[in-house]
């Protein structure tokens, strides 16, 4: 799921406002990165729920895995919401498309800072990659502001 959504959306975001081509161009662009990036979240969240049936753990018992699979719910709802504002030019759809995006970086930001904070993390990782990983969870919502 990281990979979805840190390297596919923040590409899908910020590729966005850099490209000087043709609009609906740029838009199909962007919609093709986004469903990449949903297809990477998509297969990672089902990794990791694979994985935790196979050693018997329960699921979204933590505050990680339920911002985790919440931002994952929207993902599917701002797909439409952008689908809505590229092909039926709804402007309402864009405007709402734009601030769900990020809500949703947000939450994904939230999410690998409490991942970082999880049981695993502390057995698994240093703690300058705990530390150093929640301080860049938080660069890509400094750069919305």
């Amino acid at each position: 799921m990281l990979t979805g959504a840190w390297i596919f959306y923040e590409t899908a975001v910020f590729k966005k406002s850099r490209v000087r081509i043709e609009v609906y161009l740029k838009n199909t662009i962007h919609g093709f990165i986004a469903l990449v990036a949903l297809a990477a979240s998509c297969f990672g969240y089902w990794a990791i729920y694979e994985n935790k049936e196979l050693i018997g753990k329960e699921h979204f018992t933590s505050y990680h895995g339920q911002v985790g699979i919440a931002s994952l719910a929207m993902i599917f709802v701002n797909q439409l919401l952008g689908a809505a504002a590229h092909y039926l030019k709804i402007s309402a759809a864009r405007k709402a498309h734009r601030m769900f995006s990020f809500l949703i970086l947000s939450c994904f930001c939230a999410a690998l800072s409490l991942g970082l904070w999880s049981g695993w993390a502390d057995h698994n990782l240093h703690w300058i990659l705990r530390y150093s990983g929640t301080t860049l969870a938080t660069v890509p919502i400094l750069m919305w502001l």
